[in-house]
């Protein structure tokens, strides 16, 4: 391209090149891990930047683009999981490794240009990079872009959230740097050998799982029953009636002796830094929302195995963290509880999070997350950039040098989030000089004022019917359609009669069965209808009913040959049928 004037329209228009990645292995197809269903299920019902992780490289003077171009194949030929895509097969999500794959990239070339010349084009191709779409069905699934100046090359890339979590980030920048080192130095790249890929540990998890499912089972039991469905945090706008994940950020920075005071507080107690952190959004809740019992969400690595470090994947689990603040307890006695009950929790982080949500979040509104809508993050590293998009009403993440929180926008103002920004880190100076000091005596955001109803649901899991899904009549099935999905509710969910207002939650389903019941219904009727169409309304009705617009959404499509086609085939098939 050559552009010397990167302000121009034309500077942003990339050339396009392939990266033909040829392992000489065959393709093959296994069921996918827990955590790529989890992944998977959630991106098809609210497709968006929040299931893709973004990252991007410059390397100063020692690269130039076909280095980086080399580095990136070598990569997508270590890692399986690089090369791997999804499709389901009858109600079964399968992740399909293929042995060969074509890698569009999008390449601008400023061979001619010094690195700060074209740094303010780094911003826009990385976002760009991030905007463009992921096919699910087609490996890889990534994006990526390659910027070549006079001094360094640059690489930005962003990759689905099934097939990477954030640990792999530092794998991938680990061995770039390396391949891109070794092809600038002329010697034999060091990597580490890979022992397993992740389709070995799939299986392995899976085998694993079924032995430790009894145990599982009886501890989150035990933990999460009666859980509130929701949090009591005072909402500054009314919740939706279907969830949606336009975020927003708010970053502070602690001053360094806060974060050594941390330390030590974490030291003193036989904790750790997550603990102190978690424990400090928890008070802040807990004097935010005036409740004592409320659950946070946290993700797990997942990489429980020395084998597991070098490996791409995705490994991350969610766990619920059950908070006990009641009685008004010192923060000490708070960070004590959290201490024990995340020790417990971690010792069960094995149980998927989707069989969680099956078995204790009742029939929960599609509006809200299920099991928890706060969420925490330790990540000892600088933050990584945020997608732009909130999957929990708000999100707490703790980094090296600064803290982020992450807000649902439909939900929260910017001021109010600043006010939970401020009375978090005042509460940690707070705390790490006086552990002794009780909840009720420490800063708070909004403090309730009485008389003022809290705005939040205040069920029990397992809840009743949600108040947004319709109401049908009850019954038997009515038309064909209705009749179509409950003899197939019968048959997957192994039950003997259904009416036509029965829950499919409710009769025992769950996510993968869902895909299982839309892979009949497309094999019976021809019509693919969408996942988050069946869980809008998950009645026999409202699936029948949502089935009928999927129908009818596909013929309006035809084009008049087509239609008159389909037209002349139905009348042969009514004089067939007639005696």
């Amino acid at each position: 391209m050559n552009n010397p004037d990167i302000t121009s329209p034309e500077a942003y228009v990339p050339q396009q090149v392939w990266l033909t990645v040829n392992t000489g292995l065959p393709d093959f197809a296994t069921p996918a891990s827990p955590a790529q269903e989890r992944i998977w299920l959630a991106s098809q019902l609210a497709p968006g930047a929040q299931y893709r992780i973004n990252d991007q490289l410059w390397f100063y003077e020692s690269a130039d683009a076909d280095a980086l171009i080399d580095a990136l194949q070598t990569v997508l030929t270590r890692h399986e999981s690089l090369r791997t895509a999804f499709t389901v097969d009858d109600g079964v999500l399968l992740q399909r490794v293929s042995g060969r794959v074509e890698v569009p990239i999008s390449y601008w070339d400023y061979a001619d240009l010094p690195f700060e010349s074209i740094r303010p084009l780094l911003g826009r191709v990385h976002a760009w990079v991030a905007e463009q779409e992921i096919p699910m069905h087609s490996a890889p699934l990534l994006q990526a872009a390659v910027i070549a100046g006079q001094d360094g090359a640059g690489l930005s890339w962003s990759v689905h959230h099934t097939v990477m979590d954030a640990a792999s980030v530092l794998t991938l920048r680990g061995e770039l740097t390396e391949l891109v080192s070794a092809a600038r130095a002329g010697r034999e790249p060091e990597l580490p050998e890979l022992p397993i890929q992740y389709a070995d540990y799939s299986e392995w998890y899976r085998q694993q799982l079924q032995a430790e499912l009894p145990e599982l089972d009886a501890f989150w039991s035990r933990q999460l029953a009666d859980l509130p469905a929701t949090h009591r945090i005072p909402l500054d706008r009314p919740r939706p009636d279907e969830r949606t994940f336009a975020g927003d950020e708010v970053v502070v920075r602690p001053d360094p002796a806060l974060r050594a005071g941390v330390a030590d507080l974490a030291r003193q107690f036989r904790a750790t830094e997550f603990m102190v952190w978690c424990s400090a959004l928890a008070a802040v809740v807990a004097r935010w929302s005036d409740s004592d019992d409320f659950a946070i969400g946290v993700p797990v690595s997942g990489r429980d195995r020395a084998d597991l470090e070098p490996v791409v994947g995705m490994f991350v689990n969610m766990i619920v963290l059950r908070v006990d603040a009641s009685g008004d307890p010192t923060f000490g006695e708070l960070l004590t509880r959290l201490r024990a009950v995340t020790l417990d929790s971690l010792e069960h982080q094995r149980m998927p999070f989707q069989r969680l949500v099956h078995q204790f979040a009742g029939d929960r509104s599609s509006a809200a997350p299920p099991l928890y809508q706060i969420g925490f993050n330790f990540i000892p590293m600088t933050l990584p950039t945020s997608a732009g998009a909130a999957e929990d009403d708000l999100l707490c993440e703790v980094g090296d040098t600064a803290v982020r929180l992450e807000y649902n926008t439909a939900l929260f103002t910017e001021q109010t989030v600043r006010q939970v920004a401020t009375a978090l880190l005042d509460l940690v100076g707070v705390v790490v000089g006086d552990p002794d000091r009780r909840l009720s005596s420490l800063p708070a955001p909004v403090r309730p004022v009485p008389g003022i109803p809290v705005e939040a649901e205040q069920e029990s899991v397992p809840a009743g019917k949600s108040a947004d899904k319709i109401a049908h009549q009850p019954g038997p099935p009515q038309d064909d359609l209705e009749q179509l999905v409950a003899r197939i509710w019968m048959d997957v969910l192994e039950v003997d009669t259904v009416d036509r207002s029965d829950d499919f939650f409710l009769l025992g389903g769950h996510s993968l069965l869902a895909l299982r019941v839309i892979a009949r219904l497309r094999e019976a009727a021809d019509v693919d209808l969408p996942i988050a169409e069946f869980f809008d309304d998950t009645t026999v009705a409202g699936i029948a009913a949502a089935l009928g617009r999927a129908m009818l959404a596909e013929l309006s499509a035809l084009s008049d040959t087509e239609a008159a086609a389909l037209a002349g085939e139905l009348a042969a098939e009514e004089r067939g049928a007639t005696p």
